[in-house]
């Protein structure tokens, strides 16, 4: 049995990895107005770090912080980006974060219009 070439296509589409694909949306008017969503310790809901369960991040410490941010910006909704990301954080650490080319495609002009 062949598969015809839009077999194949749709077959090799459903092999990626969907986190390469998504991307948090930018809730409207982010940044616009103060942060004032979570600080200090966090322990993200397992929706977004299935991987490790349990484990408690500290927003005020850098490296657990832009953890966070990767996670939330790949895996998140508009809500989680307004609960855990803090703008003028995101834009101090933006070069920082490995995140999925979709994920940057999608915030980078955000950050280059407020970089300016």
């Amino acid at each position: 049995m062949s598969l015809s070439p839009d077999a194949i296509t749709r077959q090799s589409q459903s092999l990626r990895t969907p986190a390469r694909w998504r991307t948090a949306p930018i809730p409207g008017g982010f940044g616009s107005d103060p942060y004032t969503g979570l600080e200090g310790p966090v322990e993200l809901p397992g929706r977004l770090e299935w991987s490790t369960r349990g484990v408690t991040r500290d927003l005020h410490d850098p490296e657990d912080r832009q953890v966070v941010y990767e996670i939330v910006l790949t895996e998140g909704t508009a809500e989680d980006v307004l609960a855990y990301i803090d703008p003028v954080l995101l834009l101090a650490g933006w070069d920082s974060l490995t995140i999925p080319p979709a994920v940057r495609e999608t915030w980078q002009p955000w950050i280059t219009q407020r970089s300016m």
